[in-house]
C-alpha cells in the first residue's frame, strides 16, 4: 500500500525542502522550478543529506497557482487575485507546471527509492488565491482545472497527493460545493491508485472540516496563531484517517524530541509521521539537522 512508504523512516519525517534543494543547486527557488532536472536530482539530493526517507515537491503554491491562470511576481513569490467572475479556468501548460510534472516521473524512475509526496493548493486555497475568497461558485467553476491538475500529478504514481489548504478551511462543515470538489477529487485519485491526504491547519474548526470529508492521510499544520498543536489534541482525528501527520519545527529540537515522545505516547494505534511546518530554508544547517534526524531515530 502507497502509505506504508511514508512510514519508512525512524521516526517517519515528512519536510518540503525545495529551498535548501536550490541552494544546492546553486540557483534561485524560481529557476529551480523551472528546471526538471536540478529539481528532481537535489531534492532527492537533501533529502538524503537529511536522512529522510520521502522526497516531497510542490511545497509552494505559486506552481498551481499560475497553471490555473493566476498571476505570479516570480521574482517575489508574490501572487495575485484573478478575475473568476465569468470565466471557468482550465489547466495551463506553464513552463513550471510542466517541469512539476516531469520532476514526479523523474523521481519515480530514481533507483535510490523512498516515497514521493506531490502537493498541490487544494479547493478552498485555491479558491482564495485565485478569487480572494471562498464562494460555491468559483469552487464549483475551479473544479475541473483540480481534477486535470490531479489526474496530470496522479499519471505520474506519487505516494501521496497532497491538497494542501493553509488555513482557509477554518468550517465546518465545509461548503457544498466544497465537498462536491473533494470528492470528484478522491474518484481520481482511487482510478490511480493514489492516496488523497488533505494538509490544514491546527485549528480545532480546520480538523473537524477535514475529517468530514474523509481524506486517507490528514497533515496537521501550525494553527492560525502559529502554535503547534500537541498530539493528543490531534488523537480523535487521527482515528478517522489512514496516517495522520504530527506537525513539529524541526528548528527547535527540544520541542521536536518533546513531539515524537508524545506522540509515540498519545497515537499508539495510529499511523502517524512527523511533519515539518512550512519549507525548511535555504540556509538550514544540514549536519545540525542532520543529527537531529539520526537522533530522533534512535530515540
Amino acid at each position: 500500500m502507497p502509505l506504508e512508504r511514508l512510514l519508512a523512516g525512524l521516526p517517519p519525517l515528512l519536510a518540503f525542502a525545495e529551498p535548501l534543494a536550490a541552494r544546492l543547486a546553486g540557483i534561485s527557488v524560481p529557476a529551480l522550478y523551472a528546471d526538471a532536472g536540478q529539481w528532481s536530482t537535489q531534492v532527492r539530493a537533501a533529502s538524503r543529506l537529511l536522512g529522510l526517507k520521502t522526497a516531497a515537491f510542490g511545497g509552494s503554491p505559486c506552481i498551481a497557482l499560475e497553471a490555473a491562470g493566476g498571476a505570479v511576481d516570480w521574482a517575489t513569490l508574490d501572487t495575485q487575485p484573478a478575475n473568476l467572475a465569468d470565466t471557468k479556468p482550465s489547466l495551463r501548460s506553464t513552463a513550471r507546471w510542466a517541469a512539476f510534472i516531469e520532476t514526479l516521473e523523474r523521481s519515480q524512475a530514481d533507483r535510490s527509492g523512498g516515497a514521493i509526496v506531490a502537493c498541490i493548493p487544494g479547493p478552498a486555497r485555491l479558491c482564495s488565491l485565485l478569487s480572494g475568497s471562498l464562494e460555491d461558485a468559483v469552487l464549483a467553476r475551479l473544479k475541473e482545472v483540480l481534477v486535470q491538475m490531479a489526474e496530470a500529478v496522479c499519471h505520474k504514481r506519487p505516494d501521496l497527493l497532497l491538497l494542501d489548504e493553509g488555513d482557509v478551511l477554518c468550517s465546518a462543515p465545509p461548503p457544498a460545493a466544497y465537498r462536491r470538489s473533494i470528492g470528484t477529487l478522491r474518484n481520481v485519485t482511487r482510478y490511480f491508485d493514489v492516496p488523497l491526504g488533505l494538509a490544514v491547519s491546527g485549528d480545532a474548526a480546520s480538523i473537524d472540516a477535514a475529517v468530514l470529508v474523509q481524506p486517507q492521510a490528514l497533515i496537521v499544520k501550525a494553527k492560525a496563531d502559529g502554535s503547534l498543536p500537541l498530539p493528543n489534541v490531534i488523537a480523535s482525528a487521527a482515528a478517522a484517517v489512514d496516517l495522520i501527520g504530527v506537525p513539529v519545527n524541526l528548528q527547535d529540537g527540544a520541542d521536536t524530541r518533546a513531539r515524537l515522545a508524545s506522540a509515540r505516547n498519545d497515537l499508539p494505534r495510529a499511523n502517524w509521521l512527523l511533519m515539518n511546518v512550512g519549507e525548511l530554508p535555504a540556509q538550514t544547517n544540514i549536519e545540525s539537522l542532520h543529527r537531529l534526524v539520526a537522533d530522533l531515530g534512535a530515540a
